[in-house]
């Protein structure tokens, strides 16, 4: 005695016509209720399938890296990297060479140094 009714929205009608198109009248099904016990069927558990794609950059308040990365953690998304890192808001372009082999030098020069972890720069290469 349970009816299910399906509601279809009327589709546009074309240029060419003068009269737009009326909906057409709700139509109920009736479902049959059993009173009889379904079997079931147990099915083996599935595996979570990993989704495998492009990866995706996820950039967030340093105050708020912490919360995001629990929150991905807790939904199971794999993360090949997780870190707080400087992001340039301005890019700097070099056009001289000589500017551009001073600027190549500096950086190897800090890769070299053990005791720089780090180096960030806003050099567009």
């Amino acid at each position: 005695k349970d009816a299910k009714k399906e509601v279809k929205e009327p589709k546009a009608a074309a240029p060419e016509q003068d009269k737009p198109r009326q909906p057409k009248p709700v139509k109920e099904r009736k479902e049959k209720i059993s009173k009889e016990p379904k079997e079931t069927v147990e099915k083996p558990a599935k595996e979570k399938a990993v989704k495998t794609g492009k990866p995706v950059e996820i950039i967030t308040d340093p105050d708020d890296f912490s919360a995001v990365r629990d929150a991905l953690e807790k939904e199971g998304i794999p993360m090949s990297e997780a870190e707080v890192t400087m992001v340039p808001q301005t890019w700097a372009t070099l056009t001289n060479e000589d500017d551009i082999k001073k600027m190549n030098r500096i950086l190897d020069l800090l890769d070299e140094d053990d005791d720089v972890q780090n180096v960030y720069h806003n050099w567009d290469e």
